[in-house]
């Protein structure tokens, strides 16, 4: 498969390491099907069993066609019994099918996917229900006096819907506060990454006591989340929790997470990751089920088993002894007289007051196993420890490089438990009165233990527990003839000095000032310079969601050209999301991350896309990445559309527009004018005048005829 790494460079500002334990990776047992048998998913569920001196890892293969079933059924499955001694093979188990299906009908319900027997009282049998409430998942007690099975109450705060509580159950006594306690998986809260609630047992009855933390440097999602008890590792009278992340990691190839319990509950954070590819190359689903609490070998330490059903394996890993070990420092003088000493020695003709130092050690196992072997120790034995090396005011002598040394380093095997062995015995030299300097602090003499890497040779010796203190101190004083009863004693103290991290520069100047009323006797050690080591530390977490929980690839792959033409053969989007976060303390002024994803089907297919970026958001640094390779772009497709039309004329032509102005009027028009209408009255004139004339003559004939 051809990868795309995405290159991206991104500004953090200040916002779990690993821990390995006594559960040993080196001297694990990977068990397989037998030759020739047509098993599948063989891991998908393991457990441990024990019969009087034989043991044996049961790992179940529900695919198989192994069992006396499978020639009556496909697929019928199988169990399978593996030899922990001698050629560990693996053989069929044959089951018969007897039994009653009397709760058949509650198979919605899934009632039993996961089961527990109590180990202490009320000695029920706890029952996951991962189909209750929708599948949101429930925790039975069943009591054999009673007819009926009771889920055990949880708050809707904890459990979702279709988060599948209960998937996986374990039991037995994780605490001193409640009488006994269980353990219940839902591999599917917290968006796929999983949870684990740990349920107390009071007053006959079971209430949620708390859920268990993710680890912060969790990679991908646990998805299938399965928990189990694996017994008391630590030998602590308390039983540890082991949580399966099947899909955890960069190559899926899963892990398992070691909790151990306290009397104050599940101690944060975990004691011990264990990565499946660090076990076996290859392996994949390595988590999805976890069986423990029995000792294999039988060191007295509870060993667990995981199953691992994609690569068709189980593991059992065994569990490290633990052991204290003693210290004892012995000093041959009870304080150091600088004038007039008896005990002084010679070396190189001049003579020290001296000490002479016996070391002895002893170590104990924590069950007092017969089976424990060779312990090895690697311990360091310092003199003066608090001061600078060149101001140390004891020294011991190297016969071999003939030089004074002041620091012993060495390996020493302690071969059987509850016996004290010498390790050390030498003379320490006292400096002489005008090279000591400080005559008022006590000489300490300090002794620290550690292992090897690896411890030894065969991987299963014992290991320190990590409870005990690894480091012993004496110390011996000086010896005061004071002649008056008037005792000077300065008032010492030290100091710190606090710096922010976004503060601290490359380089920066201390200045300190003293006082005394006393005249200094030397004044040539009061200028001191100091090279201050500065810690830069930045614990960065990558997360990712997606929102989709899985995506089906069917169908051929198809070419480039296949793919522009039919948007049908382009395949589900896949949004995801990554998030970069900086839990400081010191600022991360940039940092480079490199996110690979599958690009092509097969690199010498390199058109053949199986994923490609589309987009590239949220990112506030630059990045580099090839994006939308096929230039695909997203168009509407709409079944209906509304048209809007609208008109408008516009003429071409454009009139000038011109302002009325005035003009006068020609003269002679005003003269016509005036001639004219003066000819029109006396036009007017004429006419009335000889009309009003003929009247009058009329009138006076008519008069006369009266008359």
């Amino acid at each position: 498969m051809l990868f795309t790494s995405i290159i991206c460079l991104l500004v953090l500002s200040s916002s779990l390491p690993s821990y390995g334990f006594n559960l040993d990776l080196e001297s694990a047992l990977i068990f397989s099907p037998p030759p020739g048998s047509e098993s599948k998913y063989f891991g998908y569920s393991v457990a441990l069993h024990s019969f009087r001196d034989k043991y044996w890892a049961i790992v179940g293969a529900p695919l198989s066609n192994g069992s006396s079933g499978a020639d009556k059924f496909t697929r019928y499955g199988s169990v399978y019994r593996c030899e922990y001694t001698g050629s560990q093979s693996c053989s069929s188990i044959d089951i018969d099918n007897t039994q009653p299906k009397d709760i058949q009908d509650y198979g919605y319900c899934e009632a039993g996917f996961s089961a527990e027997y109590m180990k202490d009282p009320p000695y029920n049998v706890i029952m996951g229900a991962v189909g209750s409430r929708r599948w949101t998942g429930a925790v039975m007690m069943v009591d054999p006096d009673k007819p009926f099975v009771e889920p055990i109450k949880t708050t809707q705060d904890q459990i979702d819907l279709h988060e599948y509580n209960g998937y996986s159950i374990a039991s037995g006594l994780i605490s001193v506060q409640s009488r006994a306690d269980v353990v219940s998986g839902a591999p599917r809260a917290d968006s796929i990454r999983g949870k684990a609630l740990i349920y107390k047992y009071e007053s006959g009855q079971f209430s949620v006591r708390s859920q268990l933390p993710q680890p912060k440097d969790l990679h991908g999602i646990l998805n299938l989340l399965d928990t189990a008890l694996s017994g008391d590792n630590k030998y602590n009278a308390h039983f540890d929790v082991a949580i399966g992340a099947p899909m955890e990691g960069e190559d899926g190839s899963g892990a398992v997470y070691i909790y151990h319990g306290s009397s104050n509950g599940i101690k944060q954070p975990y004691s011990q990751k264990i990565v499946g590819s660090l076990i076996h190359q290859g392996i994949k689903m390595f988590g999805i089920s976890v069986a423990g609490n029995v000792d294999m070998d039988k060191n007295g330490y509870p060993d667990i088993v995981v199953g691992a059903y994609a690569s068709d394996k189980a593991v059992l890993i065994r569990t490290k002894s633990l052991v204290s070990v003693g210290v004892a420092i012995t000093l041959s003088e009870q304080q150091i007289t600088l004038e007039g000493n008896d005990s002084s020695c010679d070396l190189d003709g001049k003579r020290y007051d001296c000490v002479n130092v016996t070391v002895n050690l002893n170590y104990v196992d924590a069950i007092s196993s017969p089976a424990t072997s060779d312990l090895h120790l690697t311990f360091t034995f310092d003199l003066d420890k608090d001061i600078n090396v060149q101001l140390r005011r004891m020294f011991f002598y190297d016969e071999v490089t003939k030089s004074k040394v002041v620091f012993l380093r060495q390996n020493t095997t302690l071969a059987q438990p509850n016996t004290t062995y010498e390790v050390l015995r030498k003379t320490a030299y006292i400096k002489s009165k005008d090279e000591l300097g400080d005559l008022t602090s006590l000489l300490p003499f300090d002794v620290t233990l550690s292992q090897p890497q690896p411890p030894c040779a065969n991987n299963m010796c014992p290991i320190l527990n990590d409870r005990m203190a690894i480091s012993r101190r004496v110390t011996i004083p000086f010896a005061k003839k004071c002649r008056s009863r008037v005792i000077c004693e300065p008032d010492l103290k030290s100091f710190g000095i606090k710096f922010s991290p976004g503060s601290v520069r490359e380089d920066f100047v201390v200045q300190v000032e003293t006082s005394s009323q006393n005249k200094d006797a030397n004044i040539k050690d009061n200028k001191k310079t100091i090279s201050v080591a500065v810690k830069y530390e930045a614990d960065v977490e990558i997360t990712g969601t997606t929102k989709q929980d899985q995506v089906v690839y069917q169908g051929p792959v198809r070419s480039e050209e296949e793919v522009k033409k039919d948007l049908d053969s382009i395949g589900p989007e896949i949004v995801q999301t990554l998030s970069v976060r900086n839990n400081g303390p010191s600022d991360l002024r940039s940092s480079e991350v490199v996110v690979n994803f599958p690009k092509a089907y097969s690199s010498s297919k390199p058109d053949s896309f199986l994923l490609y970026l589309l987009l590239l958001d949220g990112a506030s640094g630059i990045c580099d990445a090839s994006v939308n390779p096929l230039k695909i772009k997203e168009l509407d497709s709409p079944k209906a559309v509304e048209l809007v039309t609208s008109a408008k004329i516009k003429t071409a032509a454009r009139p000038a527009r011109t302002a009325a102005q005035e003009k006068k009027t020609p003269w002679w028009i005003i003269l016509l004018s005036v001639l004219g209408g003066l000819l029109l009255v006396a036009a007017v004139i004429a006419i009335l005048y000889k009309v009003s004339f003929g009247c009058l003559i009329f009138a006076g004939q008519d008069v006369g005829s009266s008359s």
